[in-house]
């Protein structure tokens, strides 16, 4: 009589599964609807009443701090610090993966400049700052929920105490609705272009989940790969390199 288990006859669409695709096929609805009123309209309908709206509320030293971070490039000394204090703690994978949304941050611009959608009208709204080319999807919104996320993603899986992993992701969670009120109340981009950031943005995030757990499994298989590239060891290769 066989003793081998019983096959699974669930197959591969379980209930995690179906849910994931159904939120993926959302998301995706989301990306083309937003992207076609983006290549259709200046703007929507709502977004010059919220942005007049926002544009009312008086946020005091909160603005001219704001400004001076998208000025000074915080978003990015942020993503640096992170990737290398990860690095630094033996998350080697997760430190890569960090410093490596760079690369798909930039195809904002990208975006930007094949969607072509004007920004707004300093003869509509108040717009601080000067020109700054076309507005679909928000890089501001794209990259803040893409990094952020990826953050809230990674940190039940790094080694953190607990105080400082609720600090970290309360910070999260408050600063991805802050920077994309931020551009709104600054005349940078429409509400819809926030919104179409944020979509662009999770579609993004989702993508390089996906990458990381290939990366994962295969640092895994070879464990000796990164753990081997220290600041040390890759500069007495380039003396070695560099010897007759």
């Amino acid at each position: 009589m066989s003793t081998d288990p019983a096959p699974d006859r669930r197959g591969w669409l379980t209930r995690d599964r179906a849910l994931e695709i159904l939120g993926v096929a959302a998301l995706l609805g989301l990306l083309a609807l937003s992207t076609y009123n983006a290549v259709t309209t200046d703007r929507f309908p709502a977004d010059l009443s919220i942005t007049r709206w926002l544009q009312k509320l008086d946020l005091g030293p909160i603005r001219g701090l704001l400004f001076t971070m998208g000025l000074r490039g915080v978003a990015g000394v942020t993503l640096g610090l992170t990737a290398l204090w990860l690095w630094f703690r033996g998350h080697r994978v997760e430190g890569v993966m960090c410093l490596l949304i760079v690369l798909p941050d930039i195809s904002s611009f990208a975006l930007r400049d094949l969607f072509d959608r004007p920004r707004p009208d300093s003869d509509l709204v108040v717009v601080y700052g000067g020109p700054q080319g076309a507005s679909f999807p928000s890089g501001t919104a794209l990259h803040t929920i893409f990094f952020f996320g990826f953050v809230l993603y990674l940190l039940p899986r790094i080694q953190l105490s607990s105080p400082w992993k609720r600090a970290v992701a309360a910070a999260c969670v408050v600063y991805i609705p802050v920077m994309g009120l931020w551009v709104v109340h600054h005349g940078r981009h429409w509400p819809s272009d926030v919104l179409g950031g944020y979509v662009y943005g999770a579609v993004y995030l989702y993508l390089w989940i996906k990458l990381y757990q290939v990366a994962r499994a295969w640092d895994e298989r070879h464990p000796g790969v990164l753990a081997s590239l220290t600041l040390r060891r890759l500069g007495s290769r380039l003396r070695l390199m560099k010897a007759p």
